[in-house]
């Protein structure tokens, strides 16, 4: 609850997760409190900080996806409303990513909905972890009073220890 906060994304990778090739995850998070307007969810693909995938969704039912490259965010999917999506605080939404290794093909489903699909071949390994964005005051951040409380648990088709 620092507001030397605002305005940064933070992430943490496991590389526990590390997958070659990457074949799946399963984030299943909860937003407790913080904003409703801003991403939270999963890196997948995970290299190093200039080289993964990102899919985050909001608490007012939205989704967005995008790659980091080299340093540089590219959308693939900008903010998309998604009615698989549970909105508010304290609702447990579950975010399956699966990767076909032979065509490139990521497939995410958001509570066991309708599939989203994308094409990249740009990574095709790497680890898994949890990705959350700092907003502000002006934007239902409530700093110092309350703290961006966002919870994560992630699993994969192999067991892995997070620490």
């Amino acid at each position: 609850n620092d507001e030397d906060n605002f305005l940064t994304g933070f992430f943490k990778h496991y590389p526990t997760t590390a997958k070659n090739p990457y074949t799946d995850a399963t984030f299943t998070i909860i937003r407790k409190s913080g904003s409703l307007t801003t991403g939270y969810g999963g890196v997948f693909c995970y290299q190093d900080g200039n080289n993964f995938y990102r899919f985050l969704i909001n608490g007012n039912g939205s989704y967005a996806i995008a790659k980091k490259i080299t340093g540089s965010y590219i959308a693939i999917q900008g903010w998309t409303a998604s009615p698989d999506i549970l909105t508010g605080y304290d609702q447990l939404n579950v975010i399956d990513i699966q990767r076909n290794d032979i065509t490139d093909e990521f497939t995410i489903l958001i509570n066991g909905g309708t599939p989203i699909n994308f094409t990249d071949p740009d990574l095709q390994s790497g680890s898994s972890g949890f990705y959350s964005y700092i907003i502000n005051n002006d934007n239902g951040e409530y700093f110092p009073v309350d703290a961006n409380d966002t919870r994560y648990k992630l699993t994969t088709a192999a067991p892995i220890t997070i620490p």
